[in-house]
């Protein structure tokens, strides 16, 4: 199964993030890539790979905080 993460309100608190895969409330180290109705709404890739053979996928992420550039 892959990670989750959800939101639900509360109504003195308003919206609260969980992580119930790791078992925490996400703070800095969480990043939302994407809003949906469940996974299949926000799978992270998409797509069909003709050929054979061994693949090798690479993968890396920049990450820059908006609000301290202001």
């Amino acid at each position: 199964m892959p990670p989750m993460h959800g939101s639900v309100y509360i109504a003195e608190l308003g919206w609260v993030d969980f992580d119930p895969t790791n078992n925490q409330i996400p703070l800095d180290q969480h990043i939302i890539v994407g809003w949906g109705r469940d996974y299949g709404d926000v799978t992270p890739l998409k797509g069909v790979i003709f050929g054979g053979g061994e693949h090798e996928l690479a993968v890396s992420v920049d990450v820059r905080n908006l609000e301290s550039e202001s």
